[in-house]
């Protein structure tokens, strides 16, 4: 059975993926906490860019638990949606997509703690005006765990911490606009479809070829052929 890989249709996973995002943040979990009021606040995080002494922070925090729900429920129906519309098998197409996510939120986190680490190991052994130099531009961010018994933990950062966020946003691009390779098989003919049986029948069914009559020559001449001979001694 003949088989082929392709890229049937393009999934706009870099448009799609920020979109979703930008709407759980605002309006999405603030609407969701209204249907499950217990699980709203359990954890958040309230992130912050300081630039030159002067910070920006995000209009609210941002609900570890429901954002992420939100999220992983609408983007389910959309690849859902994409997969019936190009006729695609959904299972594959969402497990995949969905796994890409989750392995780029993983390398991302991973990237913001490795950069962290390398802020905390270096910064304190670099010169007192290069450590100012870098803490120009930070990274902070205030969690709030309240169901583990704690109440803040202040997180801050630098400009290296920075340059972790960004490659880590960088490979959570690249894992989640990654499109699965399918594989489509041709259909079969009759022939490839029938069992050793019915193909047995279809045999005796057809007219027998014609006979063919032998005509015996005779042999008048018998050359033998050279043999490379050598003694055993």
């Amino acid at each position: 059975m003949a088989t082929y890989s392709g890229k049937p249709g393009a999934f706009p996973a870099l448009a799609i993926v920020p979109l979703l995002l930008v709407f759980c943040l605002f309006p999405g979990q603030t609407w969701l906490a209204h249907f499950i009021p217990r699980l709203s606040g359990l954890a958040t995080i309230d992130p912050g860019l300081i630039v030159l002494d002067t910070p920006i922070h995000l209009p609210g925090s941002i609900d570890l638990v429901l954002v992420p729900a939100l999220f992983l429920a609408l983007y389910t129906i959309v690849l859902l949606a994409f997969s019936m519309s190009r006729h695609l098998p959904a299972g594959r197409t969402v497990t995949h997509r969905l796994a890409a996510v989750l392995s780029g939120t993983f390398f991302f986190l991973l990237s913001v703690a490795i950069g962290g680490l390398i802020s905390y190991v270096l910064l304190e052994q670099l010169p007192g005006r290069l450590q100012h130099n870098i803490n120009a531009i930070s990274v902070n961010a205030d969690v709030h765990l309240p169901f583990l018994g704690y109440k803040t933990s202040s997180l801050h950062g630098n400009i290296l911490s920075l340059l972790g966020l960004l490659v880590g946003i960088g490979i959570f691009l690249v894992r989640i606009s990654r499109d699965p390779r399918y594989r489509r098989s041709t259909p079969l003919t009759r022939e490839q479809r029938m069992t050793p049986y019915q193909r047995m029948l279809e045999e005796r069914r057809r007219p027998a070829p014609p006979a063919f009559r032998c005509h015996n020559e005779p042999l008048y001449t018998l050359e033998p052929e050279a043999v490379n001979y050598r003694p055993l001694a």
